[in-house]
C-alpha cells in the first residue's frame, strides 16, 4: 500500500478569474489509484470545511491534514491530532496589520476582518471579539509575493518563538508552534503504521517544503518556484504524472 498526501489549491484545485475546477484526468487517477488499495489525502492550509465544500468532484479522501498541519482527520472525520493558536497572540500579530485582509478559522467556520471581496461560506467580522479565544488557524493576505515575503522574514523574527508562519504565495499561513505539512506527513506515516518509503506528497508552493523534505517520495511542478523545486525528487506536469510514477 501507498499513501498520497496532496495540497489543495494550485495543486489539485485550481482556480482561474471565472471558476474553481479540477483537472478531470487528476480525478480519474485519483480514483485509479485508490481502487488499487492506496490511500490519498490532503495536506493544506484550509480548514475541514475548506476542503469538503468544494468537492465538487466526490473525491474519497482517507485521511485531512488541516490548518498547516495544526489539525489531523482520518476519513470518517475523528481527529487524529489538534492545537490550537490562542487569541492574545493573534491579537497581538494583528496590531501590525489592521488593515490588511486576514481569515480566521473557529470552529471549523471562517471569518474575516477587512473583506476585500465576497466569500462563499465565510463570515465577515469586525473584531475577534465576536468569536472565541481558540483558533484552529489565521492567515494574512497581502497584495503579492514580495510583499508578502518581506513581511514573512519580519514576523518570523518577532514572533518565531511562539508561532510557525508558512509563505503561500501571496498568503501567510499561521499555525500553532511545531505544527507544519512535514510534521503532519509524519503524523499520518505513524498513524497508518507504514514504511516512510512508501509514503509520498506532492505540492506547488513555499508552504509545502517543510512536507517535502520529509519523505523520498516527493512531488512538485515544473511551474514551481525554483526554491520548491530544490526539494523535490520529481517533477511532474501535474498530479496525474505523479500518481502514475507511484504506481509504475
Amino acid at each position: 500500500m501507498k499513501i498520497l498526501a496532496s495540497d489543495f489549491d494550485n495543486t489539485l484545485l485550481f482556480h482561474d478569474q471565472e471558476k474553481s475546477y479540477y483537472r478531470l484526468e487528476d480525478v480519474q487517477a485519483i480514483k485509479k489509484f485508490q481502487a488499487q488499495g492506496n490511500l490519498f489525502g490532503v495536506c493544506t492550509g484550509r480548514s475541514y470545511n475548506g476542503v469538503i465544500n468544494w468537492n465538487s468532484e466526490g473525491i474519497e479522501y482517507d485521511f485531512y491534514i488541516l490548518c498547516s498541519g495544526a489539525k489531523i482527520l482520518d476519513k470518517q472525520g475523528n481527529v487524529i491530532f489538534q492545537k490550537f493558536i490562542n487569541k492574545s497572540l493573534v491579537s497581538e500579530i494583528l496590531k501590525d496589520y489592521p488593515l490588511v485582509n486576514t481569515s480566521i478559522v473557529y470552529l471549523e467556520d471562517t471569518y474575516i476582518l477587512n473583506p476585500v471581496d465576497d466569500y462563499i461560506n465565510h463570515h465577515n467580522i469586525d473584531s475577534l471579539d465576536e468569536i472565541g479565544d481558540e483558533y484552529e488557524a489565521f492567515s494574512l493576505h497581502f497584495e503579492d509575493d514580495e510583499i508578502a515575503g518581506k513581511e514573512y522574514l519580519k514576523i518570523k523574527e518577532r514572533f518565531g518563538k511562539y508561532i510557525d508562519v508558512y509563505q503561500n504565495e501571496c498568503h501567510l499561513d499561521f499555525a500553532p508552534l511545531g505544527c507544519s505539512k512535514g510534521n503532519g506527513i509524519l503524523t499520518i506515516i505513524d498513524h497508518f503504521n507504514i514504511d516512510s518509503k512508501d509514503m509520498a506528497v506532492i505540492g506547488d508552493s513555499y508552504n509545502d517544503i517543510p512536507m517535502l523534505k520529509v519523505v523520498d517520495e516527493a512531488f512538485t511542478f515544473n511551474r514551481s518556484p525554483e526554491k520548491v523545486k530544490q526539494e523535490a525528487k520529481y517533477l511532474v506536469d501535474g498530479l496525474d504524472g505523479c500518481i502514475s510514477i507511484l504506481m509504475d
